[in-house]
This record gives structure tokens, sequence and C-alpha cells, in this order.
């Protein structure tokens, strides 16, 4: 095993790494730390068993740039972090649509839907109090539905029977071809985290079909949104504001307007979000 890549620092990859170490002393490691601020900030990382760990990777990085400066302007930090971003990798050659004539007025979140962490119900509540604003509007759910978030789904649709046509939750959709079909026709992506470790992965496969996007504060809110050029930011937990800002992004989101975002979206996508150049570059970190 030439390279080892651990995602994260916990109990079982320091175990790991140890272990791999102690065979392959010459072996290279990548390590991307799977954290947010708030786990950031409960890390003892003037501790022994941490500066040891990091002493025996080669590379260590995180995917969100606000926490990679954090770390590197921490005098407790003993080693240089470096930014690597979920990328994304079309593996399987399906054909990418991002086309401004294709887009339809879909506000769409992929994810595991009802998690405590992914905080769907903020976007359902906010999608309700302006429905009637957004008449043309749909709102797709992907994902598996946790099973503890059915009764406020019953919930919800008995408060606002109207929006059964209009809220469509589709279940898990493990065919990559009709999940890009999703994106592809989707206009806005929402996400709506209480806490990310970066960018999620579902973001980059939007970002790559064109969509505009809205996000909670999370710790990479300006990277998703590239600093408000690619869409907006709302404040987590505060519906209105979410509500808010549905209402403006919908209202800036004809033909026109699509036909100058989608070449933003995928230079930044090329740039940043692209597997392909992202594994270069740690192999480059690696060696060199």
């Amino acid at each position: 095993m030439d390279i080892m890549i651990l995602h994260g620092m916990y109990n079982e990859t320091v175990t790991y790494l140890d272990a791999y170490r102690k065979f392959r002393p010459e072996g290279k490691v990548f390590c991307g730390l799977d954290m947010n601020s708030y786990w950031m900030s409960n890390i003892n990382w003037n501790s022994p068993g941490v500066r040891i760990f990091s002493q025996q990777c080669n590379v260590i990085a995180t995917s969100c740039l606000e926490l990679r400066d954090a770390l590197n302007r921490n005098p407790n930090v003993h080693f240089s972090c470096r930014w690597i971003p979920n990328g994304f990798l079309n593996s399987t050659n399906i054909t990418i649509t991002a086309d401004a004539k294709k887009k339809k007025n879909i506000i769409l979140t992929v994810g595991r839907i009802g998690s405590a962490q992914k905080n769907n119900q903020e976007l359902l509540l906010a999608f309700a109090k302006v429905h009637k604003i957004l008449k043309e509007w749909e709102l797709h759910l992907v994902g598996t539905i946790d099973t503890e978030f059915k009764p406020f789904i019953d919930q919800y649709f008995k408060a606002f029977p109207d929006l059964k046509g209009k809220v469509i939750f589709t279940g898990a959709i493990t065919d990559k071809s009709k999940l890009y079909k999703e994106y592809s026709e989707a206009k806005l992506f929402v996400l709506t985290s209480r806490l990310e470790g970066g960018t999620p992965n579902v973001y980059a496969e939007a970002l790559n079909h064109g969509c505009m996007f809205i996000t909670s504060n999370i710790d990479a809110a300006n990277e998703i949104t590239n600093y408000g050029d690619l869409g907006q930011v709302y404040k987590s937990g505060d519906i209105d504001d979410l509500a808010d800002s549905l209402v403006k992004m919908t209202s800036n989101a004809d033909c026109d307007a699509f036909q100058k975002h989608i070449p933003k979206a995928l230079r930044y996508a090329r740039k940043y979000y692209d597997w392909n150049r992202n594994a270069k570059k740690i192999a480059y970190m690696l060696y060199n």
C-alpha cells in the first residue's frame, strides 16, 4: 500500500495510521479532516496524541477554507493545513446537462431527509410560508427519509394539504442518470444543514449542473455561494430569513439569468471542485 488515505482524526484512524507506519514507514499518508468548527474548537491540538498523529501524516487537509485558515492561525496546531474541497467525479460518464433552457421551476435538496443535521423541516416550513408567492414552483426532496421524520411529514401535509402536489419526496435515487436529471432540471439548490464538515458532496454535484444556491450559514457558506456570486446565505434557525431568500432567489431565476449564471458556476466547479484536478493536487503534495 503506497498511499493511505484517512478521513478524519478518530480513534479508529489513529489505530490504522499506527499500524500502517509500522509496516510502511516510507509510505505516504493523506488525511482529510472530517470536521466542522465545533469539533475544531473542542480538539486539544497540543496534546501528544494529536501531535504524533499529525507528524505521521504527509499531508493534512480540510474541505473548508475558513477552517483551514483558522487552523493555520492557531499557535497550538503543529502542522500546515491544506484545502482540498469535496469535488465531483462523473465516474459513470453520464452526460452532464447544465442548460438554461432545460431548467424548471424546481427547488431541490438532496441528502438524508429528516436527519437532525440536515434540518429539512426548516426548508419545508419556509416553503409553506411563501408557496402562494411561488405559485409556479415545486420543492423536491431527494434521499432516504428518516423513519422518525415521517410523522412530521404527515402533520405537514395535514396543515398544508394544498402542497401535496408541490412538495415531492422522491425517496432515495440510486440510479445516477435519474439523480443527475433532478439536478439538471432544478434551478435552485438549498442546503439547510446545522453543521457540515466543509462543502458536502451534493454541493459539487449541484454546482456542476449549474444550480443557484441558498445555504445556511455553515462554515463553508461563503465557498458555496462564492461570496454571493452564486447564491445567498441565510441564518440557520431563522425560517423567515430562509423564506425571504427563497422569494429573492426565485424572482431572479429566469432563463436570461441562468444564461449568465451557468457559465460562472461551471468555471467555479472546474477550478475548485473537479476531483480529477484535486487528485493531481494531492499527488503533487505527497510527492514533491
